[in-house]
């Protein structure tokens, strides 16, 4: 086990190479992409094998168990399942809790957050891809979770929370759903979130992105390969820009590539502790008074990393509800 010195020492090392480009925008959102060279690791994403018929995610029972379900992997490869992606379908749709890498030809339990409140019973016998959980919400199970792993070493989410997460976000969009389910909301707001999606395409040899609304930072997300955060590009804009519509009224503000560096830069002031991953692999979960994240190390290669700012009660590590922002830019104090 590494001292926690070194694990920050770690993760640094593996983002030093990471390299930003010039920011895109739309409307109140932007995003600035990560380049940086592509593993060797070989594995499929989840969604890609729930689609050809290799991963199946079923309840664990016929009861079911709604923070746990269990998956197969039938194929010759490993599979990456994403932390905040949906699955959708069975007795009620979940959420993954963190990123799990899983083995060629094995079947295991995942831990999952339900968001949809109102059902529990089956409308299929098995999951499919949905939609990323927008920003907001993954940052605050993100904060749950890292408290479990160092309680319990298990990947546990507050339920009670992602449901209030998942009801904030419905009446934040003026959406409606009979069975309280976030793919509802995304459904009914769909125009909209298109709007960002068209706006936004892929930038080319991204493998990952620094994501802003309204000059406030939201997210960080990186894989390890080009080819993989092409697949998900249009699903991880669409959970941006449902948080951006949330905030299409705050004044906007310019969000840099020089903003992007300072939250990178901020891993480097980050207390890192190490867990048993739920699959292959280690869990690294950070946090400073500035941000929050989680990494999944296999092999000695950053598989998946998310980075969010650590101000979810608040929107703000300010008192006064002011942005946090690099140190350049805050050579004089603002008024609150």
């Amino acid at each position: 086990m590494k001292e926690p010195n070194e694990l920050t020492q770690l993760l640094v090392k593996m983002t030093r190479l990471l390299q930003l480009d010039n920011p895109i925008g739309h409307r109140n959102l932007t995003l600035v992409p990560i380049r940086g060279d592509s593993s060797e690791l070989d594995y499929v994403l989840a969604a890609e094998a729930i689609e050809d018929g290799t991963l199946t995610v079923k309840e664990v029972s016929d009861s079911g168990d709604v923070n746990m379900l269990i998956v197969k992997n039938k194929g010759d490869k490993r599979v990456l399942l994403l932390d905040g992606e949906e699955l959708i379908g069975a007795k009620q749709n979940r959420i993954l809790n963190t990123t799990i890498l899983i083995e060629a030809n094995t079947t295991q339990k995942i831990p999952v957050s339900c968001v949809e409140q109102g059902r529990w019973n089956h409308v299929s016998s098995k999951f499919s891809a949905g939609m990323y959980s927008p920003p907001e919400m993954r940052s605050k199970k993100s904060r749950v979770v890292s408290r479990s792993y160092a309680q319990c070493g298990q990947a546990v989410s507050d339920q009670g929370e992602v449901w209030d997460d998942v009801e904030k976000l419905s009446n934040d969009l003026n959406a409606h759903s009979p069975t309280r389910a976030m793919k509802d909301v995304f459904f009914q707001r769909t125009a909209d979130y298109d709007s960002y999606v068209r706006a936004l395409p892929y930038s080319e040899g991204a493998r990952g992105v620094v994501s802003a609304i309204s000059g406030r930072f939201v997210a960080l997300d990186v894989l390890d390969k080009v080819q993989s955060f092409k697949h998900i590009w249009n699903r991880l804009v669409t959970g941006y820009a449902m948080d951006a519509l949330r905030r299409k009224s705050d004044d906007y503000k310019p969000f840099t590539e020089k903003s992007a560096k300072f939250f990178i830069d901020s891993i480097g002031d980050c207390e890192v502790s190490q867990f048993d991953s739920a699959g292959l692999g280690k869990e690294l979960r950070f946090e400073s008074d500035q941000i929050l994240g989680q990494a999944l190390v296999v092999d000695d290669c950053l598989v998946h990393m998310s980075v969010f700012p650590n101000d979810t009660e608040n929107r703000s590590a300010d008192p006064h509800g002011r942005r946090i922002m690099p140190p350049s830019f805050r050579r004089r104090p603002r008024r609150p």
